[in-house]
């Protein structure tokens, strides 16, 4: 590819200054064919769609939402565009695929995403980065947190703008192979169809490592507060010494997003969720998606004798015989009496092998962690998905038996 050799001045800054990052060489930063859009015709790039989903362009200063979107400055006369069908509907995916490249140490792009005043929305969508082998299959899926901004219902109606979020994501794992690179996105608000943009992507040489010093690496859990509280927990996440990470948790179902590397979610009802950790340290951000089950508890004889049961699952989705689902099984005695071990937990549809859980007692508001795997198989594949159901038991001070409720989880298979 012909570098772009003109002063700094005369090219837009936001890829300027990322050109500038990593100095001059060899192995300087590269523009990816048509990684700013402005052939105006996505000369580079695959518009594909799941389920009615829209991958396009969006020319500046026109109406392409039905919210004002004439006062967005791009950063030229186009941007990618990926949304959700007409009707808004979630299980519409819009794609856009790159051309065929060979990776290096890293990409970086602009996004932002569209609100409304008509139902304002802290976590509208859902956006995936996605590098991908020469056949389409995947090597990497990264969940990505963007600027936002909120437009006026009606185009033309009010002018608004926002600032674009800058993203990097690592590719030292697969420099060298020629990959290809996807954007995906839907909309997690039924009925509201929301854009996310994408501009300015930029592809990083070989030894072009001093913007990912340090693997960032995101881990989604969960824990029991000192108070006995059910807790979202990423105090496993990784980063350089010296970083401080944010903490963003994504529920589904739920527009506003929770901070913090500890969140309680004593709050949710019983019920299957699909939880997804936003870790950033201000350069690189990487994310982390579980299911997580919750169950109530059932009582034994004792008057304070009650069990809760959390499951979570990751990966979340399979797309290949042998690949392994590992399950989380979270134990909590939410009553006010010692249960007594052997705490169990039976899953009617994990590797031969059971549930292991560590052997004692369980203390009144503490908990315990146990573990499952579930290879997939071929039936798994043409089945679908993988649907299993867990329950935890112990026995009471008086002998009875006591036990949480059923708690539900289904990994599903991705087809691409």
């Amino acid at each position: 590819m012909k570098r772009d050799t003109r002063p700094c001045r005369t090219v837009r800054s936001a890829l300027c200054a990322l050109l500038l990052i990593v100095g001059s060489g060899s192995n300087a930063a590269e523009p990816l064919f048509d990684g700013d859009f402005e052939s105006g015709f996505l000369q580079g790039w695959r518009s594909s769609g799941k389920n009615g989903g829209i991958g396009t362009l969006a020319p500046a200063g026109t109406c392409f939402s039905n919210n004002d979107t004439t006062g967005l400055r791009l950063h030229g006369n186009y941007a990618g565009l990926i949304r959700s069908d007409g009707q808004g509907r979630p299980q519409a995916e819009g794609r856009l695929t790159s051309l065929i490249f060979a990776a290096g140490d890293g990409i970086a792009f602009s996004a932002l995403t569209e609100t409304s005043d008509a139902r304002p929305a802290d976590n509208p969508v859902s956006f995936e980065v996605r590098l991908l082998d020469t056949f389409g299959q995947p090597l990497l899926t990264q969940g990505i947190r963007t600027s936002r901004v909120q437009l006026s219902v009606g185009c033309p109606s009010t002018m608004r703008n926002a600032t674009f979020s800058r993203h990097f994501i690592d590719t030292r794992p697969f420099r060298g192979q020629n990959i290809k690179l996807q954007f995906a996105q839907h909309t997690r608000i039924s009925g509201h169809g929301y854009f996310t943009l994408i501009d300015d992507i930029v592809i990083f040489g070989g030894g072009e490592t001093p913007i990912f010093e340090g693997k960032l690496t995101a881990v989604a859990g969960t824990s029991t507060s000192e108070t006995g509280a059910l807790q979202l927990d990423g105090s496993l996440s990784l980063g350089s010494s010296g970083q401080v990470l944010s903490f963003e948790w994504s529920i589904d179902g739920e527009a506003v997003a929770r901070t913090g590397e500890k969140v309680d979610i004593s709050d949710l009802e019983p019920g299957t969720y699909t939880v997804t950790l936003f870790v950033s340290d201000g350069t690189q951000a990487e994310s982390d998606t579980m299911l997580l089950g919750i169950a109530g508890g059932t009582n034994g004889s004792g008057p304070g004798t009650t069990l809760t049961l959390t499951k979570s699952a990751s990966p979340t989705t399979y797309d290949a015989v042998g690949d392994i689902i590992e399950y989380s099984y979270e134990v909590t005695n939410t009553g006010s009496e010692t249960i007594s071990g052997p705490i169990a937990v039976d899953d009617d549809n994990v590797d031969a092998g059971g549930v292991s859980c560590p052997d004692g007692d369980l203390a009144a508001g503490d908990s315990l962690t146990c573990t499952a795997a579930r290879t997939v198989t071929a039936a798994d594949i043409d089945s679908g998905s993988i649907v299993n159901r867990a329950a935890a038991s112990g026995v009471d001070a008086n002998g009875e038996a006591v036990s949480s409720s059923e708690v539900t989880v289904t990994v599903t298979a991705t087809q691409n």
